[in-house]
């Protein structure tokens, strides 16, 4: 006797792990907002810092210490290039153009802040989310089954990290909107990681008016 399969039961595996990976991913987020603006942006420019420590205005101090040589480092290239392209595919919008800091600055190139700022403003954008990791690190979890031949153990490790996020107005040049955000526990690696990361940032902005959301219309 043969069982022929339905079109909706081949896909089930499919389902049932695209659900289990995104059910292991959880993610909090905590917003502030410094100041209301008029209308939603409708050019800002994505920029990924590995730096942690807390940003407050975007002078030439804080640029040199806390920006300079690190949105372009050689050595975080895979990591911001992932972030930029998870951020400008979840916030852009046919009213909201997201710029990629990546298509801006040369990896390891030595950038002053004057020469930062004229770069920025020729791309038009009227803010920069600067995107700066806090902290990361590996949760191990162990599981056991036992079969025939005994007890085997497996372990799986899963990358966590909590971010710390600011849109700066281009005009001010301090924080309009500001946000601190943890997603642990994504199976699937740091790029699903970053997408988690950009759909919360994404909602948040959009609730408070900074920038558009997908169905805008003119």
């Amino acid at each position: 006797m043969t069982t022929k399969k339905t079109l909706f039961q081949s896909y089930i595996p499919i389902i049932f792990l695209s659900l289990l990976l995104n059910s292991c991913a959880v993610s909090s987020i905590t917003t502030v907002e410094k100041d209301k603006i008029q209308r939603p942006y409708s050019r800002i420019v994505v920029l990924y810092t590995g730096d942690h420590e807390e940003f407050h205005q975007l002078d030439s101090t804080t640029y040199q210490n806390f920006l300079a040589g690190k949105y372009n480092a050689l050595k975080d290239i895979d990591f911001t290039r992932q972030i930029n392209k998870a951020f400008q595919r979840k916030l852009q919008s046919r009213g909201t153009t997201v710029i990629k800091s990546t298509n801006i600055f040369g990896v390891n190139e030595k950038v002053s802040y004057q020469q930062f700022l004229e770069a920025i403003q020729k791309t038009g954008a009227q803010a920069i989310l600067i995107i700066n990791l806090k902290n990361y690190w590996h949760t191990v979890n162990t599981t056991y089954s036992s079969n025939d031949s005994g007890t085997s153990v497996t372990n799986n490790t899963e990358p966590n990290a909590s971010f710390l996020s600011y849109l700066v107005d281009l005009k001010s040049m301090k924080p309009v909107w500001m946000s601190k955000s943890t997603v642990l526990g994504v199976y699937a690696g740091y790029d699903t990681l970053n997408n988690h990361l950009a759909r919360r940032v994404y909602s948040k902005l959009v609730s408070a008016h900074y920038i558009n959301p997908k169905e805008y219309q003119d």
